[in-house]
């Protein structure tokens, strides 16, 4: 599209090169951002309510009206029948480029960059997210049990493993504690996942029994808050341990 015939550029424009539009069908979402989150909408149309759409606040847009910055506040706007005030990006940019700009505004968490890769078609990020939504777990947890730094996979690293049988098993001993454990909290700290992906290492650990077991514990109050992986660890070694004469563990823990 020539920028003479382009409806976006042919607008009103506001100080320098900021435009004001009411014709909301010239926007479009990109794929590639975050999902757009209605808490978010709402606290931004409660500001507008009271102080309209500031325009240095304005929005930012390629040449073809997909919004590289500002999701939230387009919705916000055109929820309340504002005027539209954006910006349009005429060079090239990439993905990196939207995450940075929307670091300004409302930074983005793990779960947008997962869901960014995945509309990518990352199959790695796509079996992360799936494995996320099926055991219910906060976004950090994967990354945990593959012993990941969250940066990490916010820059696109991950690599899923071909053999995931033990970390849906780790997943499965979670979710027992989470379903026993007075605190829900627990069961999704980084130390305690990672004493578990440290227990589901010894080749005598069933992980079906040892999530029976945490279980039980947890329930008993014998797998409880704490301080360090150490002292979870110690907990777990314990619960495997109790009632058994075959196959014991034994970490050097005290």
């Amino acid at each position: 599209m020539s920028r003479n015939n382009n409806p976006l550029l042919e607008t009103n424009t506001v100080g320098f090169s900021v435009r004001e539009t009411k014709n909301y069908d010239l926007f479009q979402f990109s794929k590639t951002n975050r999902e757009i989150s209605k808490g978010h909408v709402r606290k931004i149309k409660k500001s507008m309510e009271s102080r309209g759409f500031i325009p240095h606040q304005h929005i930012t847009v390629d040449p073809n009206g997909v919004i590289i910055d500002g999701q939230h506040r387009f919705e916000a706007a055109k929820d309340l029948g504002l005027s539209i005030y954006y910006s349009v990006y005429t060079e090239n940019y990439s993905d990196e480029l939207v995450r940075s700009l929307n670091i300004t505004s409302k930074n983005w968490g793990l779960e947008d960059y997962v869901h960014n890769f995945c509309q990518k078609g990352y199959e790695d990020y796509h079996k992360y997210q799936d494995f996320v939504k099926r055991y219910e777990f906060p976004y950090g947890v994967p990354a945990y049990m593959l012993g990941m730094s969250l940066p990490d996979v916010k820059k696109g690293s991950l690599e899923w493993p071909i053999d995931d049988s033990k970390i849906h098993g780790a997943a499965e001993v979670v979710v027992s504690v989470r379903k026993h454990s007075p605190s829900n909290s627990l069961p999704h700290k980084k130390q305690f996942i990672i004493a578990v992906m440290e227990i589901m290492n010894q080749e005598k650990v069933d992980s079906e029994e040892l999530a029976r077991k945490a279980g039980e514990a947890a329930e008993a109050n014998r797998v409880s808050m704490r301080d360090s992986k150490d002292l979870f660890l110690r907990d777990l070694v314990k619960a495997w341990n109790y009632n058994r004469r075959k196959n014991k563990i034994e970490f050097g823990l005290r």
